[in-house]
């Protein structure tokens, strides 16, 4: 039997799930709260919570999709925070964000900061249950101040939902009340803390390594340098070489006849080259070959990409943040609306 990961963070709630950049956090922030230094994302059966508002409702066949969640904050204090459904570093299918500004306390400031690029015959003002709303349909936007220095912005693709799944999104995304604090904080107990993370690891899980652990030098999955960690009793190295010869095995089988024969490259160079299916795909082989978990085969994927990012880190390079959005979307989300 393939044994558990452990060191993925959890998300409070009846479900848990293994999702890059989301924390715990127990009580519900409002616009007097101050900005916290962490996202503040949570999940239960029925519903996700962002930064004090509670999502309600999900178009059918956006969880379909890997899900990922970052935060940010700015000189003057105040935060954005965002959830994000997509199927590839580029693909974005759907994105909630919730903006704590001070600056930003009318629509047309929220326009002007945020959409700026979209003219008055793009938009109309709706009504968003009492909150006015600018709806620009053709790119599917929904966006509105919920108070003074509190804005939200809803986005779906136009191509795959229509402006009333948008409407019904937009809608459900409301504060959170004190009622969704106590049903989401029982899971872990009303005692349960949450775990600041610093701002510039929020899109990454938490890493068991030390700073010790050599840089070595610059490598794409398969140079000399690559942190000595493992997974249970199946090493990185063990991993990197199946995931591999998974990635190159599907992109001799995609190739036309005629044309001349994937060379071997490196995992990283492969791994962004394959589609969706064959990534998963060699997830779930490696797993299976090793006897884990896939989260576990996860786990070192993402220790190969941090690991190229620290290498690279003083070149300030930026194709480790690329691998690291292109493997994020891999990870399953528990749909909401089943």
């Amino acid at each position: 039997m393939r044994k558990p990961s452990t060191r993925w963070v959890a998300l409070t709630g009846a479900t848990t799930i293994a999702v890059a950049g989301l924390v715990i956090a127990s009580g519900t922030a409002t616009a007097a709260d101050g900005p916290r230094p962490w996202p503040v994302v949570q999940h239960d059966a029925s519903s996700y919570t962002l930064d004090g508002f509670v999502i309600n409702y999900l178009p059918s066949g956006l969880e379909r999709n890997g899900l990922t969640a970052k935060s940010a904050t700015n000189s003057d204090g105040g935060r954005t925070s965002e959830i994000t459904w997509h199927s590839g570093p580029d693909e974005v299918h759907g994105k909630i964000t919730v903006i704590r500004d001070e600056s930003i306390t009318t629509l047309d400031e929220l326009r002007e900061t945020q959409y700026g690029h979209l003219n008055d015959e793009q938009l109309a003002e709706v009504d968003n249950k009492g909150r006015d709303t600018y709806l620009a349909e053709g790119t599917g936007d929904m966006f509105w101040v919920e108070d003074p220095g509190l804005a939200v912005t809803t986005y779906l693709a136009p191509d795959t939902w229509d402006a009333d799944e948008l409407a019904r999104m937009a809608a459900g995304v409301e504060r959170a009340t004190t009622q969704d604090h106590e049903r989401s904080g029982t899971a872990h107990g009303p005692d349960a803390k949450p775990s600041p993370v610093p701002d510039d690891q929020v899109s990454m899980p938490p890493q068991d390594t030390t700073e010790n652990e050599a840089a070595g030098t610059r490598g794409d999955w398969g140079d000399a340098g690559d942190p000595p960690d493992s997974v249970e009793n199946v090493s990185v190295d063990e991993i990197r070489a199946c995931l591999n010869e998974q990635v190159a095995d599907a992109a001799r089988q995609g190739t036309e006849e005629g044309e001349p024969t994937p060379d071997e490259g490196s995992l990283g160079q492969r791994w962004r080259a394959a589609d969706r299916a064959a990534r998963e795909a060699a997830i779930e082989e490696c797993a299976q070959r090793f006897d884990i978990d896939a989260t576990m085969v996860d786990e070192a994927i993402v220790t190969l990409a941090e690991s190229m990012e620290r290498t690279e880190s003083t070149d300030e390079a930026e194709e480790p943040a690329t691998v690291r959005d292109a493997l994020a979307w891999t990870i399953p989300a528990v749909p909401l609306n089943s």
